[in-house]
């Protein structure tokens, strides 16, 4: 009797140490899975450098926040450049303003000019532009981010003074800093919209 009473104990203790084993093996599996996915998803993240020294793995790190100040000066650069000339200033300010904007909308924007003949214009009549902005408006929560500027243009002839409402809408995108883009940014869908300023004449 006591035999079975030991054989019953100790198949009870058999069967809960395979539970144990059994549930073991379980958590073991799961942590397992959990660190090879963490693993794998740091090793596809890594960026390698290929010298002559050998190879050797290198950390991705985004350095590159955009100011307001940044942003700001940017669309300056580019409205003081794309809308302000003269004959002599025309090509050389256009040029430099094309590349701080998408290329369809700067096409688009030079499009206009040459249609209007303003280059023309400027040699016929000895005229020349200035351009004054009244604000600009960004909207850094969005991404892309957002923004607006309103300004006035002044169209010299001789001594005559017309001033033009000038505003438009656009986002604002990174790209990479060069000699002619010193911010590194970039305006997209840009589309002139209406400012509620009268045009003055003399």
């Amino acid at each position: 009797m006591s035999k079975v009473r030991d054989f019953n104990k100790t198949f009870k203790t058999m069967r809960l140490l395979a539970v144990i084993c059994l549930l073991g093996f379980m958590a073991a599996t799961v942590a397992f899975a959990f660190l090879y996915q963490r693993v794998q998803e740091y090793y596809q993240h890594r960026t390698y450098v290929i010298t002559s020294w050998g190879t050797f793995p290198a950390s991705y790190y985004d350095g590159r926040k955009v100011s307001r100040i940044e942003v700001q000066n940017h669309i300056e650069t580019f409205v003081k450049n794309m809308f302000a000339h003269s004959a002599e200033t025309y090509y050389e300010h256009i040029n430099f303003a094309l590349n701080l904007i998408d290329e369809e909308s700067g096409k688009r924007i030079y499009h206009d000019f040459e249609e209007g003949d303003v280059h023309k214009n400027y040699v016929r009549y000895g005229s020349h532009t200035e351009i004054k902005l009244d604000s600009v408006v960004i909207d850094m929560r969005q991404l892309p981010i957002a923004a607006k500027f309103y300004a006035l243009q002044e169209v010299h002839i001789g001594e005559n003074v017309r001033t033009l409402p000038i505003a438009a809408s656009f986002q604002v995108l990174q790209d990479y800093r060069h000699d002619k883009n010193p911010y590194g940014l970039l305006l997209t869908n840009f589309d002139f919209i209406a400012y509620p300023r009268k045009s003055e004449e003399p």
